[in-house]
């Protein structure tokens, strides 16, 4: 038996067992703080050269955008 596959392998489960619970229960606590969050508003930046033709159509559907509450 090859030993230091063995290590390596059995190395390998905790290593990623570890931070994916401890990211499950971050990923938690995250979701309960965020219903105290109040969203701030977004300002929008347009690098545009050339595209006078296209900037209305762009304004009009930038302004029509929705996000959701959460």
């Amino acid at each position: 038996m090859n030993w230091p596959v063995v290590v390596f392998i059995a190395s390998l489960f905790p290593a990623l067992l570890v931070p994916l619970t401890l990211g499950f229960f971050i990923r938690k606590n995250r979701r309960d703080c965020q219903a105290d969050f109040e969203p701030v508003p977004v300002s929008v930046v347009v690098a545009a050269h050339n595209e006078q033709d296209h900037l209305p159509s762009l304004l009009a559907a930038l302004e029509q955008q929705d996000y959701p509450s959460h």
